[in-house]
């Protein structure tokens, strides 16, 4: 009985011999250089101050789009104030 049970066990030599070949197997494994090129111009730096004058641009007609909508807002008001007919008591 005792022998059938030493058939099924993992000695440390079966793992010494298990490691050291793993070792060698994997020093044929080697990782390839970075090929990804980023598309952003924040991230690759290539037209990046185009990029921001961009983005620039694009706040400033925002606060100019906001400005004339107040002041377009601001007229509507005083025209419906003027053509308003006076109340008479």
């Amino acid at each position: 009985m005792r022998k059938r049970k030493m058939k099924n066990r993992i000695t440390g030599t079966h793992l010494g011999i298990l490691v050291i070949a793993l070792y060698f197997v994997a020093q044929g494994v080697m990782a390839d250089g970075i090929v990804f090129k980023f598309k952003s111009p924040s991230f690759s730096g290539q037209g990046t101050s185009a990029h921001y004058l961009t983005i620039e641009n694009q706040e400033k007609s925002r606060q100019e789009k906001i400005q004339e909508d107040v002041e377009a807002a601001i007229e509507k008001q005083k025209e419906m104030l003027i053509t308003l007919p006076k109340l008479s008591f």
